[in-house]
């Protein structure tokens, strides 16, 4: 019996060791499985020399989520407390991530640093066109192509509409569009974006290439969307325009710039204004079904448009002085034009005593002549007007009596809007400050018969001022005193005094309004998605009589940022790579790519450096068709010129011809060089390098 007892103690003591010794081993596996670490490059961090990438942690089964890293060789990469891995020097190392709760739960990962940081990321295609179920594989080539990583991360801004794998292959999954982008994973945040179209496969199958509909964007540009996409040219639209269906004869308008992001949707801006009442044609080469469209001007477009039923109008008069005006508008005393239809139809309703009325038959213009009598210092008289549609509006004139000598007595309110001056330490967000210096652009005039005349002030005082803004005594304007320091947004009401050489003092209140603005960045790129480094001349136009217009220069990726207040701008890029488009609204800081139909090509390194604008190069296409170069010159960020050339081709193959007349650019050295014939190639990858001699 004894025995029995000893062999059933030993069993259980083995039965609980064996128990004990499987807990424990779970518990071990537990500790290297409980923290997982990753990096955007994946289980191994790979980080360019002074770059920092993010490492991910992620702690399972445990309340206290909060680890701790280290580097094991501080020397090649550091790691701070938010886990954030610098490259320092090339070569490798380890991260451990240890557990605040349990130190001995803890996870390495592999760290890699280069030498090289990804400077640029060129794909082989920037625009793809599939019908739902296609695929297609993406091909990176990264700049540098030694001592860098190759480790890209592929994503989807819409992977209802089409996904993209970690090798690049894109699968279109719906109708739809995508933006696929393709990012650098060494810290250098470099990163190249292709626009994805989904055709579905019914839609594919019966829907011909065709225009799906046109309408007026503005007073100089027309928006046109396809029925799928197709790429085209300036030179693949025809627009004219004539007065009535019967007109035999129409007048073409020239194309200035033609934009799209899609190949759907095409913004075409035009050299001249749509003229009320005409019908306007649009017509596209090359396409299955209809080609063209018409659309009618059904109102006036005026350069300064303002919204509402009435406008404004000041007239300075003496008392018993002679008054002759003539009028056929809707505009206000700022030259801004109420939007309507057609000619409008005008009744005065008041006058004042001593002024008559002349209607035209049509009542499209009035003239108001006489005698001003009116005892009052201040009289309005409402003027009616009615549109081709119906509109009813009205303006107000204002008749100001002035004194003895010819001073105005009423000064009309004068306001400005302006971005808030912010200080930006670095070179790169120099677009960002705003105006340090504000113009009023205040006039006070008096009443001539022949017309108006502007005094000249000699000094200018003021107060209610912003902080950090006095007011210059000589010229009126108002500037920041410490351009180290910002000015706060807000209203303020400032009360001015200017003074004429003979004594005279005016006195007036400016409303000054002052706002925090939003940023606009984004890349600008040529017609082969190349980026444009360098662009000056590069303006956000709000198109309003003060010509408010902020300009910015692209950096040498082709970057570019800037601040504005919001609003409606134009955009124009005036000098090559041409570009220029209207009505684009702005409400909020965004990012906003830039793409132009003109394309980009670079004369050969060893004659690039000290080189002047000149004219044009010539070349021709494999249909012998005449085509030009225009030619630039640009800085880069140490200062030094080179000569790009800009064209408006499609891809294709081009010859350079023999034209010593064109094809000649100097330096400022004064010494000459040829471009010389050759045959090239425009494939949306590879920009052109031309050859040039010494002549």
């Amino acid at each position: 019996m004894r025995i029995k007892k000893n062999l059933v103690q030993v069993v259980a003591t083995l039965a609980v060791a064996l128990t004990i010794t499987g807990a424990m081993s779970i518990k071990v596996e537990a500790k290297l499985n409980n923290i997982k670490v990753t990096a955007t490059s994946g289980k191994t961090v790979k980080v360019a020399m002074g770059k920092k990438v993010k490492l991910k942690a992620v702690v399972k089964k445990l309340k206290n989520k909060k680890v701790s890293f280290k580097s094991s060789n501080p020397k090649i990469a550091k790691v701070n407390a938010k886990g954030f891995v610098s490259g320092l020097n090339d070569g490798k190392t380890k991260i451990t991530v240890t557990s605040k709760e349990n130190p001995k739960i803890k996870n390495t990962i592999k760290v890699v640093v280069y030498k090289n940081a990804v400077k640029k990321i060129k794909l082989n295609k920037i625009n793809v066109n599939l019908n739902t179920g296609e695929q297609c594989k993406l091909k990176a080539k990264i700049k540098p192509a030694k001592n860098v990583s190759k480790v890209l991360k592929y994503t989807s801004s819409n992977k209802k509409v089409a996904t993209v794998t970690k090798k690049g292959v894109i699968k279109a999954v719906a109708a739809g569009t995508a933006k696929i982008t393709v990012k650098a994973t060494d810290g250098s945040k470099k990163k190249a974006i292709c626009n994805v179209t989904v055709t579905g496969k019914n839609e594919a199958k019966n829907e011909v290439l065709e225009i799906k509909n046109a309408r007026i964007r503005c007073g100089h540009a027309i928006d046109v969307t396809l029925t799928k996409a197709k790429e085209l040219i300036a030179e693949d639209f025809d627009v004219s325009y004539k007065y009535c269906e019967s007109n035999k004869n129409s007048t073409i308008y020239g194309i200035e710039s033609l934009n799209t992001n899609d190949n759907i949707h095409y913004e075409i801006c035009l050299s001249g204004k749509l003229i009320y009442g005409t019908l306007v044609n649009i017509k596209i080469n090359g396409l299955d079904g209809v080609s063209s469209k018409t659309v009618v001007v059904d109102r006036n477009y005026f350069d300064h448009e303002i919204d509402g039923n009435s406008v404004d109008d000041y007239v300075r008069c003496l008392k018993n002085g002679k008054i002759q005006l003539t009028y056929n508008e809707l505009e206000n005393q700022r030259c801004e034009y109420l939007k309507y239809s057609g000619l409008a139809k005008f009744e005065v309703l008041n006058l004042p005593e001593g002024i008559s009325v002349q209607y035209s038959n049509d009542k499209t213009q009035f003239e108001l002549y006489g005698n001003y009598n009116e005892d009052a210092d201040e009289y309005k008289t409402v003027v009616k007007a009615v549109d081709e549609k119906g509109k009813v509006m009205y303006m107000n004139i204002h008749f100001i009596v002035c004194d003895d000598d010819y001073y105005v007595r009423f000064k009309e309110p004068y306001t400005g809007t302006y971005l808030a001056y912010k200080y930006y330490s670095k070179y790169e967000d120099e677009y960002l400050k705003g105006q340090d210096v504000i113009s009023p652009s205040i006039n006070f005039s008096d009443y001539g018969y022949y017309g108006t005349y502007y005094y000249n002030f000699v000094s200018y005082k003021a107060s209610g001022l912003p902080e950090n803004m006095r007011i210059n005594e000589e010229n009126g304007n108002l500037e920041v005193i410490d351009k180290a320091k910002d000015v706060k947004p807000g209203v303020y009401n400032i009360s001015m005094l200017a003074t004429l050489e003979e004594g005279q003092v005016f006195a007036f209140t400016y409303k000054l309004t002052l706002v925090e603005g939003i940023i606009i960045s984004g890349k600008y790129v040529d017609g082969l998605g190349e980026s444009v480094p360098y662009s000056s001349s590069f303006n956000f136009e709000k198109g309003d009589v003060y010509n408010t217009a902020y300009g910015v220069k692209t950096d040498g990726e082709g970057n570019y940022k800037l601040r504005i207040v919001p609003g409606v701008y134009r955009i124009n890029g005036c000098i090559n790579p041409y570009f220029k488009s209207y009505e684009n609204k702005f409400t909020k800081s965004q990012k906003y790519d830039i793409r132009s139909n003109y394309f980009e090509v670079r004369i050969a390194v060893d004659t690039i450096y000290g080189m002047r604008l000149t004219s044009s190069v010539s070349i021709c296409d494999k249909n012998g068709k005449y085509r030009y170069l225009s030619t630039l010159a640009v800085t880069d960020d140490q200062g030094r010129y080179k000569i790009v050339l800009y064209g408006y081709l499609r891809k294709g193959k081009y010859r350079v011809i023999d034209d010593y007349d064109l094809n000649i650019v100097s330096n400022s050295s004064g010494k000459m060089y040829e471009i010389e014939p050759c045959d090239f190639v425009i494939d949306g990858i590879n920009k052109v390098r031309f050859k040039a001699k010494e002549v």
